[in-house]
C-alpha cells in the first residue's frame, strides 16, 4: 500500500508540473528590451582654449538613478518603462557625453572626470547638478540644471548658473526622446564653453 501511494503521489506531481508548464508557454511574452545611449553632438571649433578641465561631480534626480527610463507624465508623477532602458548607467553617460562636448568646443583634449586623479592639473572645474533630465509624455524632453565653473587651485566660484531646455519628441519615441535629450546637453556645453572662455580672458 506505501509504495503505491508513493507512486501515485510522484506521478499526480508530474501531471501538475506539466499542467503548470503547458500553461505558462501560452501565456504572453514579454517584449524584449530595448536599449538607448547618448551622444555628443559638437563639431571641433575655431576656437583653441589652452586650459585643463575638471567635469564633476554631476548629479541626476534620483527617479532617474536606474536603468530603465523614467518618463515624466505629470507635476508629481513618474513612470518607468521596463522595456526602455539606457545602456549604460546615466550619470556616467551624461559626464562623458558633457566631456567630449565641452572639449571638442573648447579645442582641448586636457580635460578628466571626477573623482579627480591626485596630481593632475586642472585649471577650472565644472560641475552640474540636474533637477530633470527625462522625456515627458506631453511630447518633449526636459532638461534643467545648476552649474558652477570653480578655479581649482583655490576652490573659489567663478560662475554660477541655471539653464533649461526643452525639445519636442513624439510620445512613446524613445530614440528621438535620447537623441534630443543629447541635443540639449550640447547646448549645455555651449552655455559653458562659453562661460569658460570668457572666464579664462578675463583672468
Amino acid at each position: 500500500m506505501k509504495r503505491r501511494s508513493l507512486g501515485t503521489a510522484v506521478l499526480g506531481i508530474a501531471t501538475v508540473a506539466l499542467a503548470v508548464s503547458g500553461c505558462t508557454s501560452l501565456l504572453p511574452k514579454s517584449p524584449p528590451p530595448s536599449f538607448y545611449v547618448l551622444s555628443a553632438t559638437a563639431e571641433p571649433g575655431a576656437a583653441t582654449v589652452p586650459i585643463a578641465i575638471g567635469v564633476g561631480p554631476v548629479q541626476l534626480p534620483g527617479y532617474t538613478d536606474r536603468p530603465q527610463i523614467s518618463v515624466r507624465t505629470g507635476p508629481n508623477a513618474i513612470d518607468v518603462s521596463e522595456t526602455q532602458r539606457w545602456a549604460t548607467p546615466l550619470q556616467q553617460a551624461v559626464a562623458n557625453v558633457l566631456m567630449i562636448d565641452l572639449g571638442l568646443r573648447l579645442g582641448t583634449d586636457r580635460i578628466t572626470a571626477f573623482p579627480f586623479a591626485l596630481g593632475l592639473p586642472r585649471d577650472y572645474d565644472v560641475s552640474v547638478d540636474f533637477f530633470h533630465f527625462e522625456p515627458v509624455s506631453s511630447g518633449q524632453v526636459l532638461v534643467e540644471a545648476l552649474w558652477r565653473i570653480q578655479r581649482s587651485a583655490t576652490g573659489d566660484e567663478l560662475v554660477v548658473r541655471r539653464s533649461s531646455f526643452s525639445r519636442p519628441v513624439a510620445p512613446k519615441d524613445f530614440a528621438a526622446a535620447s537623441a534630443a535629450l543629447s541635443d540639449a546637453l550640447g547646448e549645455l556645453a555651449v552655455e559653458i564653453a562659453t562661460a569658460l572662455q570668457q572666464v579664462h580672458a578675463a583672468r
